[in-house]
């Protein structure tokens, strides 16, 4: 071990590089690999640059010195190995499902009260499913709920404590995961926090907001900044991932100072949502030299609000300390504490009329080097670090680099951690007052590195490395400028795209607007215009597309759309940011109102009718406004072959009627029909199979009446059903609807999640009763009957129990024996991934996709089962999610991950999620003022606010109407971009079903020739999906690869 301390020594004061197999540098002077396109932050990181020296801070980094153990680290619980991967060392940590395993460090010289930045590789190696992957330090933690089996770059960021005793040192590992985890390329980063500068003297963070003469600051615990804040003056408990974690006598304390400004009055919220034992302590003081001021208790998992008491305020700043009384200390491992807060929100009134502001915070990393580089300037403003927006960087020089007679400066853009060869230098004098402007110009999206070198004659430099972690509604290299007459720049984009207001009209010039589409297919393009003053009284209309030999897509097969977008205040994930981002689509009414200087979007949605020829349609989308008017033209290409009305990819969406009648404030039956009728056609359009198609429909059972004395052992109960009125209402879904699924409610089964469960019974019999078991026997059997005789069956699931717990697998599975007893031939379907204890019970496995394993999958197949899978809540970025906040592509890439795998169908909890019980309990949320899905009643106590991701569960809107007079509103929803991307997606996939079905069935008449070629268009390109984490951002490589489907198909159709 001593000489493997002397060569790593001797390694480190001679700065060598080691290069792994895989081309990353894992070197103590030079960045790591970069994180992946996916992997997006919300804070901006500012690193400087000198001559590092942060691997002093971290044991072996690259775990690439040792013996028996990897130098500076030990196994601290559980399993762990020392292993070759990809041709380098790296830690692996072993579990299983009841297992906590991690490696930890030696001690690492941290400073209380510091602020530090980690970041690493990591990678799933084997196993599916189960708890998550640990990360951080033992007071602070970040868990991984989902990595890839590919590496994976991670960034961490905490504030550690004021006291940190022996809770020094890292840990990676993992929380009951099946499975292994590799971990590789540490680096540890002292940073300082920049907030935004409001004025003078006045500073806001991210979380802090003033607006309407009020202050509020909600803690930014679920952002990269984890446990750090503007307000945060001290703490001595640890977090894990988004919540504070208390143990006896540990505490958090905020300091709130706004600028300067009086606080007349002041509100505390926060939120408990674990807790078994201790008591939370709320204080208050409006001068550090005054005794604390009790303020409230909270002895449970709950929210609690508290008004700040008369002897505390009127104050300029005001301290709030959270405390632990009456609680155990924290253990090892993964104690999860006595307690947790996972949220705490500060409100105050500001007297003065402060002005209205959003704070941000960037994080500096600064290298520990004592040389004069270190103080020889800093970055005052970073400008809006916008891509497509020339801006400038604000340098202030210190007394070093101010006293030199000329400069020279350069900044370059890269996508990798390395300033590239030859970029320019420009020669700059420094000013008297030390300030030094520095143009730049963003490009792209992602992982962006801003470079900043300063050098002077002396041979003094200075090198700045400013880390951008751009959100995909900030792209810019995509559209086609149509117009642009001085007043108002016209350009058109996909419909992938989801188009900032900020974003400048792009340079490229096009014809027209273009769309391509089957016959008997809706596609979309959107519109943009981009006014230097305001438009009133916007009007917009189109005509009709004429085609070959003068046929014609008449213009009310064209629906004009408002791209409306929503006020995300709280980014789902690291791939969002707080930003309007664009979702739901407004018909157009009355005439528009165009602002200066931001995009307003139009969505353009053409369905083609069968028996037209193939071939392109032109026509004409004439806008006007006061003084202004403009002709721009559309192109619409028709494929040679029709879209079925069927799909061949099943869905099953959830949906509540209940909302409806709610939000459109509808009592009368003939009322519910009608509205109802109007979602049920915009799931047809979209080709989505809502669980339950016939919901004012159901089967009226009249059972017979029995009694304990009945002689009914072994016995086929069969009740009396009346179907008329269901059978009627399923008849539309099927043959007008075109729907592929709906979920069948079976009487007697019981059900449950893995929150709680509900004990199967039947007429109050249970279910070890005879009498229960032959009613169950019997209804089993008549509705098998009654499918078949339909020829529903194949459409037909039962999903009875929902993402069980291990506890919860002899449940599940006396459930679907009962029910594979009375009714073998209905589908019984289960959101889980294929566990062995599970094996027997459904025929129709839904995981969520993480959770997916191909090999497990094949298995299954070949006993005739078959796959769906679901997105929810989770997984959040890397993932394809079904946020708002996220990639437009990323529920149209689901579908064509979904064929990837063989998979036949997919499901998502909830289409019309539009307000949460638990956040909204006395109202009713409003979806386009507050865009966040929160926890429902269901998991979260009255008055909570937990989120689950902003769109989570809702697809559609209630129409705007619904939020105005008292009257029923009688309109359909309002769809979404989201929406019409899963639609595209569920096209897409029955292109390539169609494909497959045509070569199979003309394989004869085919050279060898074509048919490798257009077989080959049957597997995914990588440029659309190369895994479940690494796909498409830019709808271009599908359309493109849609556009040689669509060719093939053309070609086959004519055979």
């Amino acid at each position: 071990m001593r000489s493997s301390h002397d060569q790593l020594g001797q390694l480190l004061s001679h700065g060598s590089e080691i290069v792994s197999a895989t081309g990353h540098v894992k070197s103590v002077y030079i960045l790591a690999a970069m994180i992946p396109r996916h992997r997006l932050c919300v804070a901006i990181l500012l690193l400087v640059s000198v001559a590092a020296t942060w691997a002093e801070r971290v044991p072996n980094p690259s775990f690439e010195f040792g013996d028996q153990l990897p130098v500076g680290w030990r196994v601290g619980s559980g399993d762990g190995d020392w292993l070759d991967i990809d041709g380098d060392r790296a830690l692996v940590s072993r579990g299983t499902a009841e297992q906590t395993s991690f490696w930890r460090s030696e001690p690492v010289d941290l400073v209380p009260g510091g602020l530090y930045r980690l970041r690493f590789s990591a990678r799933r190696l084997d196993g599916v499913g189960g708890g998550t992957v640990m990360s951080g330090t033992a007071f602070a933690n970040r868990d991984l709920r989902q990595i890839d089996s590919t590496w994976q770059r991670f960034s961490s960021y905490f504030a550690t404590p004021a006291v940190l005793g022996e809770r020094n040192w890292l840990r990676f590992g993992q929380w009951h995961l099946p499975g292994s985890v590799a971990f590789d390329d540490l680096r540890l980063d002292r940073v300082t926090a920049v907030h935004r500068r409001i004025r003078q003297g006045m500073s806001l963070g991210q979380g802090e907001r003033i607006a309407d003469g009020r202050y509020v600051f909600r803690a930014p615990q679920r952002s990269a900044l984890a446990n750090h804040s503007r307000p945060l003056q001290s703490h001595q408990a640890g977090f894990n991932t988004y919540r504070w974690v208390f143990g006896a006598g540990e505490w958090v304390t905020y300091r709130h100072d706004i600028g300067g400004y009086r606080q007349t009055s002041a509100q505390v919220r926060l939120n408990v949502n674990y807790h078994t034992g201790g008591l939370l302590v709320v204080e208050a003081r409006g001068d550090s030299s005054v005794p604390w001021t009790p303020v409230g208790t909270v002895d449970g998992a709950r929210t609690a609000v508290f008004d700040l008491p008369e002897e505390v305020l009127p104050a300029v700043a005001v301290l709030i300390r959270l405390r632990a009384a009456g609680a155990r200390p924290v253990g090892a491992d993964a104690d999860p504490g006595s307690f947790q807060i996972d949220e705490y929100t500060y409100e105050a009134a500001l007297a003065d009329g402060p002005p209205a502001a959003v704070g941000s915070t960037h994080l500096v990393a600064v290298a520990a080097d004592p040389g004069r580089s270190f103080a020889a300037a800093r970055i005052e403003a970073t400008g809006r670090l916008q891509p497509g927006v020339a801006d400038t960087l604000t340098i202030r020089l210190g007394q070093a680099l101010r006293e030199a007679e000329s400069l020279r400066t350069r900044v370059a853009v890269t996508a990798t951690g390395d300033l590239p060869d030859g970029a320019p230098w420009i020669r700059q004098e420094p000013t008297p007052s030390g300030e030094l402007a520095l143009p730049y110009r963003l490009t792209g999206t992602g992982d962006r590195v801003l470079h900043v070198e300063l050098v002077a004659e002396s041979g003094l430099r200075w090198h700045a490395e400013l880390d951008v972690h751009t959100s995909i509604l900030h792209a810019d290299a995509y559209g086609e400028l149509l117009a642009a007459d001085g007043e108002v720049d016209v350009w058109w984009a996909s419909s992938g795209w989801k188009v900032s207001t900020t974003r400048q009209a792009p340079a490229n010039r096009g014809p027209a607007l273009r769309i391509e589409a089957a016959r008997n297919e809706a596609e979309a393009a959107q519109l943009i215009l981009r006014p230097r003053r305001d438009l009133l009284d916007l009007t917009v209309r189109v005509t009709d597309l004429v085609g070959p030999a003068d046929s014609r897509i008449d213009a009310g097969a064209i629906e004009l759309l408002r791209v409306m977008t929503v006020p995300v205040r709280q980014p789902t994930d690291i791939a969002g940011e707080a930003a309007d981002w664009p979702d739901p689509l407004l018909p157009l009414g009355a005439p528009l109102r165009a602002a200066a200087a931001r995009n307003l979007a139009l969505w353009v949605r053409v369905t083609t009718p069968r028996q037209i020829p193939a071939g392109t349609y032109r026509g004409t989308v004439h806008l006007g406004a006061d003084g202004w008017s403009q002709d721009v033209g559309l192109h619409v290409e028709v494929y040679d072959f029709d879209l079925p009305d069927r799909m061949t990819c099943q869905t099953a969406f959830g949906f509540d009627p209940g909302a409806i009648w709610r939000y459109h404030r509808i009592v009368e039956e003939a009322d519910r029909r009608t509205v109802l009728g109007r979602y049920l056609e915009s799931f047809s359009r979209h080709h989505i199979s809502p669980y339950d198609p016939a919901p004012l429909d159901r089967p009226v059972v009249d059972w017979p009446v029995l009694t304990a004395a009945d002689s009914v052992a072994h016995a086929v109960i069969e009740p009396d059903v009346d179907w008329r009125a269901w059978d009627a209402a399923m008849t539309r879904a099927i043959d007008e609807y075109h729907f592929n699924s709906f979920r069948l409610a079976i009487p007697g089964m019981g059900g449950g999640t893995y929150i709680d469960r509900d004990e199967p019974e039947l007429l109050g019999w249970p279910v070890d009763t005879p009498q229960y078991q032959g009613l169950f026997r019997g209804y089993g059997q008549a509705v098998q009957q009654h499918l078949e005789q339909n020829g529903w069956l194949d459409e037909a699931f039962v999903y009875w129990f929902d993402e069980p717990a291990p506890r919860d697998y002899d449940f599940v599975m006396d459930g679907f024996s009962r029910l594979r007893q009375a009714a073998p031939g209905i589908t019984r379907m289960l959101t889980e991934q294929v566990e062995a204890a599970l094996v027997g019970g459904p025929d129709l496995w839904c995981p969520v996709t993480p959770n997916f394993d191909v090999a497990s999958a094949e298995t299954r197949r070949a006993e005739g089962e078959r796959f769906w899978w679901y997105v929810c809540t989770v997984p959040k970025a890397p993932w394809a999610g079904l946020f708002i906040d996220h990639a437009g592509t990323e529920l149209r890439v689901w579908l064509w991950q979904t064929w990837q795998r063989d998979i036949d169908g997919i499901l998502v909890w909830a289409t019309n999620y539009w307000s949460s019980d638990a956040a909204y309990p006395a109202s009713m949320q409003n979806p386009y003022v507050d865009p966040m899905s929160w926890q429902s009643a269901y998991s979260a106590p009255a008055g909570t606010r937990r989120p689950w991701g902003n769109g989570d569960g809702r697809f559609l809107y209630p129409p705007r109407g619904a939020f105005a007079g008292d009257g029923p509103v009688l309109q359909g929803p309002v769809e979404s971009m989201r929406w019409e991307m899963l639609r595209d997606g569920i096209e897409d996939y029955e292109y390539l079903a169609m494909l497959r079905r045509q070569l199979e069935e003309k394989a004869d008449q085919l050279s060898a020739e074509e048919l490798s070629s257009w077989s080959a268009l049957l597997t995914v390109p990588d440029e659309i999906s190369s895994s479940l984490t690494r796909f498409t951002e830019d709808p271009a490589p599908i359309e493109a690869h849609r556009r040689a489907v669509a060719q093939a198909l053309e070609r086959l159709s004519r055979l």
